[in-house]
């Protein structure tokens, strides 16, 4: 019990400093943690109770509650800005929601808590997380061989680009070739500069290509360690700073007018985007059917948009725990069939994506989901906001952020590695 209240006053000064930080507006919940006055828990009821920052439910698990079960289903979304807040305080609860799913990029908070069953008496040979990627599942495995998690939803992040055009000018226009072409930093500079010469750009904005090492990139390794300062996320701020330093600034969204015209008009020739892009490009510009392909990120990057992916979490006091996994088990097969069965898709000259997502899902994370993960949010966060005001985009930039951040973790990082790291050798 008392490493459980450890890892409460760290999450509960973790979540202070964040909303402070980011300047939230307060909530009416309260970071207060205080056990049941009962100890015999409640009757059950016949409501599994779902708490999720976004309702994937609604319409699309009738089938399921009308053959498979006589429960009723219960919805709450939470907002965002009190998730962390809102469950935390939940696993105090009597009577706790059944279920829990939040953004990957906050699911670290609670890695290493007790009152989440451990889904790994639960997987077994036939069911749909046992043929999902090892890379995929066990990164929702803790340092004590928990596994709190499972993923519900899993967007791999992609290049998207007009092969047609990168042809025209030389330029490698197969998947394989050119990913391997842009995974060097002095290649995608040489892409970038020779295409705006031409006013054809191959990225939206230097902000983007930050953003997107942190939506598909884990600041932290299982055992704690920052690692922005290493791998493909150095890469990133590096090339950013040579583009920056090259005047090679677009400044564009591809979601304003600006950008939709571009794109219509063949001059934003490449962008990243998570799996379902190919359908906004279908509503975008059909007339672009077949001139586009998808290939791996740049940099050596790789991952899933940590963001917009959902990961599941179960309470150890539901009633219907069974019930709310064979849910969950559905709800997975639903919301990705497009990775799991679309091989091919209109806009992309290009077979076998089911195959290709299997590829990029199967490869291993750099780094996990950590307790510390707010910490690196919030000093991101405050760094992308200077970013957008115009402060320059050097390399001391980011040396900065590193220091500020590794500075303020040092006493949390400490605890946490002599409690779980150092802790699960010994034993």
């Amino acid at each position: 019990m008392w490493r459980r209240w450890l890892i409460y006053i760290v999450l509960f000064f973790s979540v202070i400093v964040i909303h402070a930080g980011c300047e939230e507006k307060p909530v009416k919940y309260q970071n207060t943690f205080i056990q049941a006055l009962e100890d015999k828990p409640p009757e059950p009821d016949d409501t599994l109770l779902v708490w999720t920052t976004k309702d994937i439910f609604t319409g699309t698990t009738d089938y399921f509650f009308e053959h498979e079960t006589t429960l009723k289903l219960k919805v709450e979304v939470i907002n965002q800005a009190e998730v962390i807040d809102r469950f935390y305080e939940a696993l105090t609860y009597k009577r706790p929601p059944d279920l829990f799913l939040l953004p990957d990029e906050f699911v670290g908070l609670f890695s290493e808590i007790d009152g989440f069953v451990d889904f790994n008496s639960y997987l077994n040979d036939h069911g749909i997380y046992h043929d999902l990627p090892r890379a995929l599942m066990d990164r929702y495995v803790n340092l004590e061989n928990k596994r709190y998690g499972v993923p519900v939803t899993f967007f791999p992040y992609v290049t998207y680009y007009r092969h047609d055009i990168l042809d025209s000018f030389g330029f490698p226009s197969e998947p394989e070739a050119l990913a391997q072409f842009i995974e060097k930093q002095g290649n995608y500079f040489t892409l970038a500069k020779v295409l705006s010469e031409d006013n054809l750009y191959i990225f939206e904005s230097n902000q983007a290509l930050v953003q997107l090492g942190l939506r598909t990139s884990y600041p932290f390794s299982s055992d704690y360690s920052y690692q922005y300062t290493a791998g493909s996320f150095l890469q990133v701020t590096e090339a950013v700073a040579l583009l920056y330093l090259a005047n090679l600034q677009p400044g564009i969204s591809i979601w304003s007018d600006h950008g939709q015209w571009l794109l219509e008009n063949d001059q934003l020739v490449m962008f990243q985007m998570p799996s379902y892009g190919a359908d906004h490009l279908k509503q975008w510009v059909p007339e672009q059917k077949g001139n586009w392909r998808m290939t791996d990120l740049p940099f050596g990057l790789s991952g899933m948009d940590r963001e917009g992916s959902l990961v599941a979490l179960m309470s150890e006091k539901s009633h219907y725990k069974e019930t709310a996994f064979a849910l969950l088990q559905a709800m997975t097969r639903d919301q990705n069939y497009h990775i799991f069965h679309e091989s091919s898709h209109p806009m992309l000259d290009q077979e076998h994506l089911t195959l290709y997502y299997n590829r990029l899902l199967s490869k291993e994370a750099e780094g996990r989901p950590s307790m510390l993960d707010l910490y690196a949010r919030r000093h991101w966060h405050n760094t992308m906001f200077d970013i957008n005001k115009g402060v320059p985009l050097t390399p001391l930039l980011f040396e900065k952020t590193h220091d500020r951040l590794q500075e303020e973790i040092k006493l949390d990082q400490r605890i946490l590695i002599e409690q779980f790291v150092n802790g699960t050798q010994e034993n």
